[in-house]
């Protein structure tokens, strides 16, 4: 069995925010702004949305203490801050951080009765205020996921709300990637390539996520020379940079993320590295170990490697790796690794402190067997270590 489901409706074109205000209007008559502190007034998007609602006589407050890696605490100050002021819905601007947390801030004002713990309860009632979401990055595809990330304080670490809260539009225009840092740039793009690939290796892939995976890798293949730093971007580049985050966005939707991310939440939280950035540096250890131990043939291996694979794989999920990075323009995963390397900053940690928290991650995630299961292997404990200490062991 096979299903697929995107309940939100996407818009991409150049000046989509003034072009689609009629569509923010049906939303409701007062909006909360969610946005960080800056970039979304340096790069003139919060000045289009305001100009949208105007045009629409639609009022709006606006918070914007958003930070990266949004706490729980900020989600309950911007629910406080707007919980007495009759908005009705919520229209978030950024990246990965304002787009999650503004899910979070759209279920709580559903439930103002409800404190933090609200967020993290199993079985709780999904119901939130309608969702504009409008990306200014290339990594998390937020605004076509229902996940939520948050930050907790209490458990240090982050950790995704227990609901799925899907935006009800989307507005992708790629000139707001134009301000973009090259640092920031090349950060998203790798946890898109991540959140793409670990779609795809993948126990709850379907023919259909897989699709929509080799799509996204497809188009990070159109990028790859602006994000090598190779090629100075133009703006067809920012919008294929932003496509290819939005199909990762749509992949993860379906499947979830695997094994690098999970490892990837206390290095963020306690080493303070940039999420894509930490992903990225346990995708080659997991890529390796699905060559070893991934046997299950996918209907999407083309008919070239099913034909070779005797030949020129010692193993199905040698051929499966290799479809995935040569769909990306990458020709192995040392070819990846040489990537990695040139697009994101050494993690430079002391040794003794680096070895502890990786085992630290290892055995936090060892024991969480729903993330174990995503993988479409088994995986012991030695073999999470191996994945976890890869790149370390390199270094």
């Amino acid at each position: 069995m096979a299903t697929y489901y995107m309940p939100v409706k996407v818009f991409e074109e150049t000046d989509v925010v003034r072009k689609k205000a009629g569509e923010i209007a049906k939303l409701g008559s007062k909006a909360l702004i969610v946005t960080g502190k800056h970039s979304a007034k340096a790069n003139g998007s919060l000045d289009d949305v305001i100009a949208a609602l105007d045009e629409y006589n639609i009022s709006y407050i606006h918070f914007n203490k958003i930070e990266e890696n949004p706490l729980v605490e900020t989600v309950m100050e911007a629910v406080d801050f707007a919980k007495n002021e009759n908005v009705d819905f919520v229209v978030a601007i950024g990246g990965g951080s304002p787009l999650d947390a503004a899910k979070a801030i759209a279920l709580m004002l559903k439930h103002p009765e409800e404190d933090s713990s609200y967020l993290f309860r199993a079985g709780g009632d999904d119901s939130h205020l309608p969702l504009c979401l409008i990306p200014t990055t290339c990594g998390t595809g937020s605004e076509v996921t229902g996940v939520s990330v948050l930050t907790r304080n209490d458990i240090k670490t982050k950790q995704s709300i227990s609901f799925k809260i899907f935006g009800d539009i989307a507005l992708l225009d790629g000139k707001y990637l134009e301000s973009l840092s090259t640092k920031v740039l090349k950060n998203t793009a790798m946890d898109a390539f991540c959140h793409l690939v670990e779609s795809y290796v993948n126990n709850n892939a379907t023919i259909y996520s897989r699709i929509v995976c080799l799509d996204g890798l497809s188009s990070f293949k159109n990028v790859l020379p602006v994000v090598k730093g190779e090629k100075k971007p133009e703006l067809s580049d920012y919008f294929n940079l932003l496509r290819t985050s939005t199909y990762a966005g749509m992949a993860i939707a379906q499947t979830g993320t695997a094994i690098p991310h999970g490892l990837s939440y206390a290095f963020t939280y306690n080493l303070g590295v940039e999420h894509g950035r930490a992903c990225g540096y346990f995708l080659a250890g997991y890529l390796k170990m699905a060559c070893k131990k991934w046997t299950c043939l996918s209907q999407e291996l083309s008919d070239y490697f099913k034909t070779n694979l005797n030949n020129q794989f010692s193993t199905v999920g040698e051929a499966e790796v290799n479809l995935i990075l040569n769909t990306a323009g990458i020709a192995s995963v040392e070819e990846f690794e040489k990537l990695y390397a040139l697009v994101c900053e050494k993690v430079e940690v002391e040794e003794a402190k680096l070895n502890k928290e990786l085992d630290n991650t290892v055995n936090d995630l060892f024991n969480n067997k729903a993330k174990l299961s995503v993988a479409p292997f088994t995986i012991t404990k030695e073999e999470l270590t191996e994945i976890a200490y890869d790149i370390s062991r390199k270094n």
